[in-house]
């Protein structure tokens, strides 16, 4: 009886062990590549068509000790070392120009966000979106400067 008793309780510690360390790591993390654009601003200088020809090729890496993103075309490099992803759940209380919801419909599950750049991942079990904000409305609330969907490319 008391070896029956160790063995399930030792059955138990491993499964929670394995459960919580499957927890610790991001799904999102990887390489990934610029597909589309997906929103873009009306208060944007340029255009859909114009970005989405600018941006292939630029390469993003998402990882838990560096944010990266690289492109000849559009951006100057951009690279955080030991980048803080906060994972925060999708707010109801948007203004129209912040509504991830309209944006890229139920799909999305989670965001992580990037304070320091102000950029959002958008997650979900089979997409992974970029996006720019502004929070410098006189309502407090955001503005969403675009929205990019990416593709994972094979690290």
């Amino acid at each position: 009886m008391k070896k029956a008793f160790v063995v399930i309780a030792g059955l138990i510690l491993l499964l929670s062990s394995v459960i919580c360390s499957n927890n610790v790591k991001q799904d999102f993390y990887g390489i990934y590549a610029f597909e589309q654009v997906c929103y873009l601003s009306p208060f944007s200088s340029s255009t859909v068509w114009y970005l989405n020809k600018k941006m292939v090729g630029t390469k993003y890496t998402i990882k838990s000790d560096l944010f990266k993103i690289e492109s000849n075309n559009i951006y100057n490099p951009i690279e955080i070392s030991s980048p803080k992803y906060v994972k925060e759940e999708i707010s109801t209380n948007v203004s129209k120009l912040a509504d991830i919801g309209s944006f890229l419909g139920t799909k999305v599950e989670c965001q992580y966000t990037l304070e320091t750049i102000h950029m959002r991942l958008y997650v979900s079990s089979d997409y992974l979106w970029i996006a720019s904000y502004a929070d410098n409305t006189d309502d407090g609330l955001e503005i969403i400067m675009y929205i990019y969907k990416l593709s994972k490319t094979i690290e």
